[in-house]
């Protein structure tokens, strides 16, 4: 399962192969990971129609494969090295739309050790 906004998107393409169309996009969870996910045949032409930009989407039920550097040279270092391939038994759940200006940064969140001593102490009160 990957949850993301679609970052970017490739127009549907016919290809050579018995699958006839693959439509390709690149999902960024947010959190520093972008994933493309591949959809070919009938749900490349499917999803090609019903997707957008800055979509939020959840895709389940797919496979996974090496990303082939070779062919996409230019997101090599960018993309994660495997990619998602849609299915005919994958699931697509449209989720809202990503506001990048409301975009939420995460920031680092540093514990300080206590003992259950201290806890105990402070009841209910922030311990600082």
């Amino acid at each position: 399962d990957f949850v993301g906004y679609i970052e970017s998107m490739l127009q549907l393409s016919q290809v050579k192969t018995y699958q006839k169309y693959i439509y390709k996009v690149i999902m960024n969870n947010n959190r520093g990971t972008k994933v493309r996910v591949v959809f070919w045949s009938n749900k490349a032409v499917e999803w090609s129609s019903k997707l957008s930009l800055y979509q939020i989407i959840e895709v389940t039920g797919c496979t996974v494969a090496d990303v082939k550097f070779q062919y996409d040279s230019d997101l090599k270092g960018v993309i994660a090295p495997q990619e998602l391939h849609v299915q005919e038994f994958s699931t697509i759940n449209v989720l809202g739309m990503f506001n990048q200006a409301n975009a939420i940064v995460e920031q680092e969140v540093i514990y300080t050790e206590t003992s259950i001593e201290t806890c105990l102490e402070h009841g209910r009160q922030p311990i600082e």
